[in-house]
């Protein structure tokens, strides 16, 4: 069993399916309790998160240039699909693209390209992101102030910085120093929380986020010691695997 996971890409793609367990139990709950906030708005975030993170944490960077780099990637990300840039940003590059391919084909064509539609598209960009970071700011003020406000836009950004943090965090506790626990408590802890508000409802994901932390805590416990091994040149390592 081990032998046939102990490949690169077998091992890996099973580390990250657990992990996507955890996490979409979460969601789950996450649905089921906040208003305005659903699964299929937070899985795109989980599963890039979660490949970002893992990408992250495989490579050179430290913590905090991972850090900048994922935060500024997750933040882009969240504001697209939570704060409803993304169709707005997606015409802005479909314009640019179209006038680089009129300017490309001006030798045949002699034909100029119209900056109007561009115009028209960053507009609408630049409304809907101002709308989104001063919907942003008030909620952030009303919190400051003591007096909390529901905020719709407000409410499905936070959950999707959350997801975000928790995929990229997971990813890089396991990856480099194999502690699947920090990044299962804090979910499995926000879980628990968001439960209370609707007794009797959302056990499984909270049996699955056990389940799949275990074998997790199993699996990162084993790569950690083969790990060890193969530092300390122990031929033991090359043995257990044959196993």
């Amino acid at each position: 069993m081990v032998k046939r996971f102990r490949s690169y890409w077998g091992w890996t793609a099973l580390l990250l399916s657990l992990i996507f367990v955890i996490i979409n139990s979460l969601i789950k709950g996450i649905d089921l309790v906040i208003r305005g906030v659903t699964d299929t708005m937070l899985l795109p975030i989980a599963i890039v998160g979660i490949l970002v993170g893992w990408l992250l944490a495989s490579s050179n960077l430290n913590g905090w240039w991972a850090a900048l780099g994922g935060g500024t990637l997750g933040f882009a990300l969240v504001m697209g699909q939570m704060g409803r840039l993304g169709a707005p940003l997606w015409r802005v590059i479909q314009e640019i693209g179209r006038i680089l391919w009129v300017w490309l084909r001006w030798i045949e064509t002699r034909k100029p390209a119209s900056p109007e539609a561009l115009r028209f598209a960053w507009g609408a960009f630049a409304i809907k992101t101002s709308d989104a970071a001063l919907s942003l700011w008030y909620w952030l003020k009303s919190i400051f102030l003591g007096f909390p406000t529901y905020n719709y836009l407000a409410n499905r950004v936070f959950w999707g910085i959350i997801i975000w943090t928790l995929a990229l965090g997971f990813c890089w506790a396991l990856r480099r120093y194999y502690r699947p626990l920090w990044g299962m408590f804090p979910a499995g802890m926000i879980l628990g929380i968001l439960l209370t508000y609707v007794p009797g409802h959302g056990r499984l994901w909270a049996f699955l986020i056990l389940g799949a932390g275990l074998i997790l805590i199993g699996l990162a416990s084993y790569n950690e010691q083969e790990h060890h091994w193969t530092q300390k040149g122990i031929a033991l390592a090359g043995s257990v695997r044959a196993n």
